[in-house]
């Protein structure tokens, strides 16, 4: 059985485990590590990248189901984007190689009355300036400024770039970036074990570079108990506090954008949900984070007669003040 190239994953997975449940209802007894090797073994050569990733990373023989399923889906879901966008440049490119002005365009003659029409024909219009030629998001108009950040290759290092529009108003909101290449703050504060020796840069939105000063771990606490967000850089004067999309998974979290809404998970079985993100009015996706300071705490018990009652299994309390007045026992209070 084999995953055809035109085939959507959706459909060859409903006939595959189609083809799995089958035996099952015969009686015959198909182990999860089969159906695992099986399923790897049956992709199309769509994704012979994240099949190898899987079967060099991971452990087959503990491998669950769920999991493969879960790396493929996002897998497909990331190769579609960049199929979109492929198709993008493409078209845009082809729009670029027509020639205007006096030489012949799509084989209309100089001077001929139909020249207006064919000259934007199957270019796009922008909805934006109501322009061809162009499409929205690369309208030179549009002058929205996003909060992300990017990783860029110097000769001198790595430098990061990161673009803010506003002062931040709640310093516990954290804006959840799939552009970013690295989590940030300026908030020292907020920040645990931080590393002093990194030495990366920062562009920021004015063009400025601003030494980051270190890196350091987030704690915050959950429904589901305590998170550590690991490698955090601290760059001062940065407005906004940015949660890497990409640094997230590194680290075993899976999320999910749809319907109005980021879901962030904590592993790979999709079913404990550490936070769900809502989008904002300017597209961003903003995540109130309420960071805590480890502290120590003491507690203390006062231990009455009541206690102590429980502890000798239900004694009397006659027999209980005799122990204590013969000395029986020591560190009994009645």
């Amino acid at each position: 059985m084999r995953m055809t190239d035109g085939e959507s994953l959706d459909s060859y997975l409903a006939r595959f485990f189609g083809t799995v449940n089958n035996p099952k209802s015969l009686g015959e007894d198909v182990t999860e590590t089969r159906i695992v090797q099986k399923l790897l073994m049956s992709l199309s050569r769509r994704y012979k990248s994240i099949v190898s990733i899987i079967e060099e990373t991971r452990d087959l023989d503990v491998l669950r189901v769920e999991e493969v399923i879960a790396s493929v889906k996002v897998y497909d879901k990331r190769e579609d984007l960049h199929d979109e966008r492929d198709k993008v440049a493409g078209t845009e490119r082809a729009f670029s190689s027509l020639k205007v002005g006096n030489n012949q365009v799509h084989g209309t003659q100089k001077g001929s009355q139909s020249r207006p029409n064919q000259k934007h024909k199957g270019k796009p219009r922008c909805g934006k300036c109501n322009r061809f030629g162009h499409i929205a998001k690369d309208c030179e108009g549009n002058k929205q400024v996003a909060n992300y950040a990017k990783e860029e290759e110097v000769t001198t290092g790595t430098m990061f770039y990161a673009c803010q529009s506003a002062s931040l108003q709640d310093k516990s909101v954290w804006f959840v970036d799939s552009a970013c290449s690295n989590h940030m703050t300026s908030q020292e504060s907020v920040l645990i074990n931080i590393d002093r020796s990194v030495t990366c840069k920062v562009k920021m939105g004015t063009g400025d570079l601003v030494q980051a000063t270190g890196k350091g771990t987030l704690l915050v606490e959950t429904q589901h108990g305590r998170r550590y967000i690991h490698e955090v850089l601290l760059v001062p004067g940065l407005d906004e506090n940015l949660l890497s999309v990409g640094q997230m998974m590194e680290h075993g979290y899976y999320v999910l954008f749809g319907g109005n809404m980021a879901v962030i998970f904590d592993d790979g079985s999709l079913n404990n949900v550490v936070a769900k993100v809502v989008m904002g009015g300017n597209r961003c996706f903003p995540l109130s984070l309420e960071s805590m300071t480890p502290a120590a705490r003491k507690a203390s018990v006062i231990e009455d007669s009541w206690i102590w009652h429980r502890r000798l299994g239900h004694l009397n309390f006659v027999s209980m003040k005799k122990m204590q007045q013969m000395e029986m026992v020591t560190g009994l209070l009645c």
